[in-house]
Parts: C-alpha cells; sequence; structure tokens
C-alpha cells in the first residue's frame, strides 16, 4: 500500500517541508513546457538566497522525497 508522509519542522530560520512516498519512482525529466519544480526552485533561490529552494531526493523502489526550505520572517503575516 502507498505511504504519503508530510512533515514541517523548523532549523533555526528556516522552515522545512518534506513530502516523502515510499514508492520512489521519481524521475527527472527535462520538460520542455510548463511550470515544473525547477523554475519554482530557481524563483525561491532568487528570491530568499541559495540556501532555499526545492530538492527532490529517491531512492529507487524506497522513497521519493521532496524537500521545500524557506526563510522563516518576523512579522510574516
Amino acid at each position: 500500500m502507498g505511504e504519503i508522509t508530510i512533515r514541517a519542522s523548523q532549523h533555526e530560520r528556516w522552515l522545512q517541508l518534506d513530502i516523502e512516498d515510499n514508492a520512489g519512482l521519481y524521475q527527472d525529466k527535462p520538460s520542455a513546457s510548463g511550470l515544473g519544480m525547477n523554475l519554482v526552485d530557481r524563483r525561491l533561490r532568487a528570491r530568499f538566497g541559495a540556501d532555499c529552494g526545492i530538492t527532490v531526493t529517491c531512492e529507487p523502489e524506497c522513497f521519493t522525497r521532496v524537500t521545500l526550505r524557506l526563510p522563516v520572517e518576523d512579522n510574516a503575516c
């Protein structure tokens, strides 16, 4: 049975969101069109710096994890 785990944590001044499944089927295929994770990653890094963005980790047949890292800003609301 498939399983998805979502975790949120704060490390010093960083918010980290991890979304993980237990399939390990992610394949990084370049796309000629559309707005993909690569574009979102570049925009986050341009706005918040090189320590922010999206990373994808895949262990084939085991898990795929997408991590989103953002700064925690005072008075963000």
